[in-house]
């Protein structure tokens, strides 16, 4: 469900970048997707043993197709309609790199893939590599390894301002901070659930109060002025989750179940909607975009995701 709650709030940060309003903090599910992300690894690694390969193999399986195939429909779109997507330009390099997510400027010069919100991948590919080979330890030393390599690549970022644009910036901790909450989760460290709801409202303030201090782009106070907010959610929910006291919400469920898809895919929707309404006010342009990406995402996930993975998955593997 957060993951849902993040992918709509990317969304409703790029509507606005259209519609010209200033919801920058819709950035910030980003972050929590980070969040989520680094709990959910160390969780999935904890029940059984998993082979570094199988472990790695799976996750490209997971992540790789279907941004694959967003990618390659953004670069047809900007052959044909340039206009329409007027920041691609689909070089060969270019578009190799990204298919490859390997961080690097695109011909403009900016740090983003030609699926442009794509640009947060290459982070959880570098943190899906270092997992894979922390998967070669024994299991109580696995933690301590992995935060020692995002901090040291974070640091390497710090003093090298190329490396800090593409990926080694601050956002790396927040797969820590994650594996940190997923840690919490399986020794019973988590806050009491009557402590859950508080946790998720503090996060929810912290990251509105951020918004003088940090603006739009809060650089290497990253992991901190977002970061940790979103960390306070994530833990708060899980505490409320583990004490079944998570409310039930099909609607939503559905929303995390398409969320990546949405987040693929909502971009191309988005430009399509506020191309066709330019001339609307804006109290039509902006719902009405962020439904349009909602909508093709959960057409994606239906139509092309569910039945791709499908057919990559083994027979007797799970969804993931």
């Amino acid at each position: 469900m957060l993951r849902g709650f993040a992918a709509l709030a990317v969304a409703v940060f790029h509507a606005g970048q259209w519609t010209h309003a200033d919801l920058h903090l819709g950035a910030a599910g980003v972050d929590l997707f980070f969040v989520i992300s680094g709990c959910v690894m160390w969780l999935v690694t904890a029940d059984r043993e998993r082979k570094p390969a199988t472990f790695f193999l799976h996750r490209v399986r997971r992540v790789a197709p279907p941004y694959w195939l967003a990618t390659l429909a953004v670069v047809a779109v900007a052959m044909v309609w340039p206009l329409v997507h007027w920041d691609v330009r689909p070089t060969w390099s270019h578009v190799l790199l990204s298919l490859a997510f390997i961080p690097h400027f695109n011909p403009a010069g900016l740090p983003f893939p030609a699926l442009a919100q794509g640009w947060s991948l290459p982070y959880e590919a570098v943190f899906y590599g270092l997992f894979t080979v922390a998967l070669f330890l024994p299991r109580d030393r696995q933690f301590l390894a992995v935060i020692l390599a995002l901090s040291a690549l974070f640091l390497i970022g710090y003093g090298n301002p190329p490396f800090y644009m593409l990926v080694g910036n601050s956002m790396l901790l927040e797969f820590a901070l994650g594996m940190g909450l997923g840690r919490a989760l399986l020794a019973r460290g988590l806050p009491p659930a009557r402590w859950g709801v508080a946790w998720m409202g503090l996060g929810v303030v912290a990251l509105a109060a951020s918004w003088p201090v940090g603006g739009d782009d809060p650089g290497n106070w990253r992991a901190i002025l977002w970061g940790l907010p979103a960390t306070a959610i994530v833990g708060g929910a899980l505490s409320l989750e583990v004490a079944g006291r998570w409310p039930a919400m099909a609607w939503l469920e559905r929303l995390g179940d398409a969320s990546y898809a949405i987040y693929l895919s909502h971009r191309l929707a988005i430009t399509a909607a506020a191309t066709v309404l330019a001339a609307a006010p804006f109290a039509v342009r902006l719902p009405v975009a962020v439904a349009a990406a909602v909508a093709s995402g959960l057409a994606v996930h239906w139509l092309v995701e569910r039945p791709l993975l499908r057919r990559l998955r083994r027979p007797g593997q799970r969804a993931g």
